[in-house]
């Protein structure tokens, strides 16, 4: 045991243990062997310890005392961990992020966070998990087996945390503190989450603080530019470029939303968010990014009247009619920001609190959620999201079709080039958005792995924002030579 010899693997995953009783009870994980019943239930485990541990719920029998606190246990090694909770201890370091444990066991788990590791598969749906536990409780829904059943109510429960959680109410236990308070969100006893998105690339922050610090600033000047010169340009005092301004406008804030908080992650070794600027953080951040596809449709609706009915531009898109088109955008961003938000952090968080993500990002935090509606809310919240995204991406394919006809009528090559040539920039950045955008929402189920799911998310993030002022200005010739006249016009004044 001191020279850690384990002579025992398993045939399966090839774990290996010190004592060939430890590997037997292992082995029958994967052959879902379960010869110890309980007389009581009828419910089998993989070992004799499990079964006496769960008999012990029958009879209420906790043999095990906390000296400190009182507080009983079934199992002796349950109190061990209790204990390190009062003097502090946490033998146990992990040495990719030097964050420390209690238990041996809750390290092993910890570190398959970082290499990704995911042995338990749900045999229903093919879901998979670091921890059997975790696997167990989750097949509980598709079983409907709920074994815990509250004493003074009868309400039944998939987990016995969740049993022990809705005991307190009776008992009027409320041990979790949040420092800070917010009205109509339910705290749940996390008061902060943990991101640890780039915790798998530990020898990598530093390349990605600098690519990304360098991304952002031109993001940020890229879109300042362009307002800057369709302001002090009177010939780009039009709907489309007013759109545009909007536009960037809302680059501009859902990158301050998020990438200022990921750089600060990149450089510090505590990776904590408290839950009120978490919550804020997913507010702003699908307030523009839906405020940005809203805006993208009404450029193309703008784009369709412009060719489409080129007699009728001036009535249809007047400065009141923009001004509104720009305003209800906003709008619906801010509600879609609200509805999102507001229905993820009702939900109850009890316990994990380690968002596998840069950012507050909904899967990941529909993952550290319990409760018996998250299943019906991470529905609703993806209904909502996609009908909202696929809408707007519908009616910039409706515009185009209608552009594309109108085009092909024009007899002259020149006219058709000129036509197609002011919606070539729109277009670029739509298939960009929602390439990216289809890349999150829609991905198919399988194997997921921290990396992956870090990767695509900043594709969305920092890709999308950093590629929209650059197709915009290679693309718009109008723009572009606008750019050049400003830029030019400071550099030689006495040119211009």
């Amino acid at each position: 045991m001191h020279c850690e010899e384990r002579p025992y693997a398993c045939k399966y995953c090839e774990k290996t243990f010190t004592r060939s009783g430890s590997l037997r009870c292992h082995e029958r994980i994967h052959t879902g062997e379960k010869p110890y019943a309980c007389k009581q239930c009828g419910k089998a485990f993989t070992t004799p310890t499990s079964l006496r541990c769960h008999e012990k719920i029958h009879t209420g029998e906790k043999p095990y005392e906390c000296k400190q606190c009182g507080k009983s246990f079934t199992l002796y090694r349950y109190l061990q961990r209790h204990e390190r909770i009062h003097s502090g201890k946490k033998p146990h370091e992990c040495k990719q992020c030097g964050k420390a444990f209690y238990a041996h066991s809750i390290l092993r788990y910890h570190e398959r966070i970082h290499s990704g590791e995911k042995p338990y598969d749900c045999k229903h749906c093919g879901k998979a998990f670091t921890h059997s536990n975790y696997l167990r409780c989750h097949e509980r829904i598709h079983s409907k087996e709920k074994p815990y059943v509250c004493k003074q109510c009868g309400k039944a429960f998939t987990t016995h945390n969740s049993l022990h959680h809705h005991e307190r109410t009776h008992m009027g236990e409320k041990p979790y503190v949040c420092v800070a308070s917010m009205q109509g969100i339910n705290h749940s006893g996390v008061s902060e989450f943990i991101l640890i998105g780039f915790s798998t690339f530990p020898h990598l922050q530093m390349v990605f603080f600098l690519l990304f610090l360098l991304m952002y600033l031109f993001t940020l000047l890229g879109n300042l530019f362009i307002m800057a010169t369709i302001w002090s340009e009177r010939s780009l005092h039009t709907p489309m470029y007013l759109f545009l301004c909007a536009l960037s406008i809302s680059e501009i804030f859902y990158t301050f939303a998020i990438i200022p908080r990921m750089l600060a992650d990149l450089l510090s070794t505590l990776h904590s968010i408290a839950f009120l600027a978490c919550a804020s953080q997913m507010f702003f951040s699908f307030t523009f990014g839906f405020t940005h596809s809203f805006l993208l449709t009404v450029m193309g609706y703008d784009r369709y009247v412009a060719i489409c009915h080129p007699l009728r531009y001036n009535v249809l898109m007047s400065p009141r009619g923009c001004t509104c088109l720009v305003a209800w955008s906003w709008v619906g961003g801010s509600f879609m920001g609200t509805v999102v938000t507001t229905a993820i952090f009702n939900l109850t968080f009890c316990g994990p609190n380690e968002i596998h993500h840069f950012a507050c990002h909904v899967p990941p935090l529909l993952k550290l959620a319990c409760g018996e509606n998250v299943l019906v809310v991470a529905r609703g919240v993806g209904l909502v999201c996609i009908t909202a995204l696929l809408g707007c991406f519908l009616l910039i394919l409706l515009s185009y079709a209608f552009i594309v006809a109108a085009i092909l009528k024009i007899p002259s090559a020149e006219g058709r080039h000129k036509a197609f040539s002011t919606c070539a920039s729109h277009l670029t950045v739509v298939i960009v958005h929602y390439g990216f955008a289809s890349v999150i929402y829609l991905k198919p189920k399988g194997p997921k792995s921290l990396e992956g799911d870090t990767l695509m998310g900043i594709t969305y993030t920092v890709l999308t924002p950093f590629l929209s002022p650059i197709i915009f200005s290679l693309r718009n010739k109008e723009l572009k030579n606008a750019m050049k006249k400003a830029f030019l016009s400071k550099l030689y004044p006495e040119i211009i």
